[in-house]
């Protein structure tokens, strides 16, 4: 299968997997990601990705998802448009999952923490779009892509991007308590499992962030509620 992709599809599916809109249109929707996103979730390392080619498949990957993101903002609607097909926002979202997931499922994107970064914003964003299965299997290989390159544990010794992956890890796990408290699913981040020491990792986050991660950590009280256990006895 792999060679039929490199000699007869790839070029077929690099060319589907860049639906992007236009320049102009990207940059309206950045910004909105940038100035309403951001600042709660940010999981993008947006220094590398302005850094990025703007033809790479991981630059495209990663403004597919932003736009995928910033769809939702009642602003973006001038924004949401693409050659080739309708813009309402429902095709339009739909259109980016398929070519984020597609990117991923061929392997045009090996740089592991650019598929947690994708994957993350994906899930989250399609997290209620009513195929919640989906948003569950991107979350876990989000998780699976961090457990393999040890996004788990602090790094030894620390690097100038240790905050970074410290940032990253910390929009992981809040997306995996949503997960489970909002569709009833198990917990993959179990804090016996991971090395990062939780309550200062939340503290070295910026304010709306911290906020977020805060408020998230009341769902494991939540989901306390309906696990399979006689220990899961919510007071208060």
């Amino acid at each position: 299968f792999k060679p039929l992709i490199s000699t007869g599809l790839l070029p077929y599916l690099q060319e589907k997997c860049s639906v992007l809109p236009s320049p102009g249109d990207m940059e309206g929707l950045l910004q909105i990601y940038l100035e309403n996103i951001h600042p709660i979730f940010p999981v993008l390392d947006y220094d590398a990705y302005r850094m990025m080619p703007g033809t790479s498949s991981d630059k495209i990957i990663l403004s597919q998802s932003i736009c995928l993101a910033a769809s939702l903002d009642r602003k973006a609607k001038q924004f949401l448009n693409i050659p080739t097909i309708s813009t309402s926002r429902s095709d339009f979202s739909l259109s980016l999952s398929d070519a984020v997931t597609t990117s991923i499922a061929v392997g045009l994107v090996r740089d592991k923490l650019v598929l947690i970064q994708a994957l993350s914003l994906t899930s989250l964003f399609t997290q209620f779009s009513g195929d919640r299965q989906e948003s569950a299997e991107l979350l876990y290989r989000a998780i699976c892509h961090a457990h393999t390159i040890g996004l788990h544990h602090p790094s030894h010794p620390v690097t100038q991007h240790e905050h970074i992956y410290n940032r990253i890890f910390c929009c992981l796990y809040a997306l995996d308590m949503l997960n489970a408290a909002c569709l009833g699913r198990p917990v993959q981040l179990h804090r016996r499992d991971f090395g990062r020491d939780l309550p200062s990792s939340i503290a070295a986050q910026e304010g709306c962030f911290q906020l977020f991660l805060r408020t998230v950590d009341l769902m494991e009280r939540v989901i306390e509620i309906y696990r399979p256990s006689e220990i899961g006895i919510w007071s208060g």
